[in-house]
């Protein structure tokens, strides 16, 4: 059997002030997070659109706990209603993936494919 190997990881989202964001209109991952720090405000990206043409998920200035304006297109809208929420969320997805991930190691397999497809999580 492989020998199994501990990973630590630590989620970030990227940033920038908008004026950063607007210069360099870079196209965000699919469910990939970018926060404007001078203005707090968030897009969530689709892996094709760039940065400028992305709308925003307003917080609606209050912070973290704030309501979280989203269409329900990357996250479920009766679950993620703040952007704390949307963190929790994504991190929870992370966590999912990990474990088929080890599962799929632990049963032989050279890619994540077999545990992880069948639950929607990749």
């Amino acid at each position: 059997m492989p020998e199994l190997r501990r990973i630590s990881a630590r989620l970030t989202v990227r940033k920038g002030t908008g004026t950063q964001w607007q210069i360099s209109n870079p196209i965000l991952l699919d469910g990939e997070m970018g926060y404007a720090s001078d203005t707090r405000m968030l897009k969530i990206g689709d892996g094709e659109t760039k940065w400028n043409a992305l709308p925003f998920y307003e917080t609606g200035g209050g912070g973290v706990n704030s309501p979280f304006i989203h269409d329900g297109d990357v996250f479920p809208a009766e679950v993620v209603t703040t952007p704390k929420e949307a963190m929790e969320f994504s991190q929870k997805q992370i966590n999912r993936w990990q474990k088929c991930a080890v599962q799929d190691y632990k049963d032989g397999y050279l890619e994540v494919t077999a545990t992880c497809e069948g639950d929607g999580t990749i």
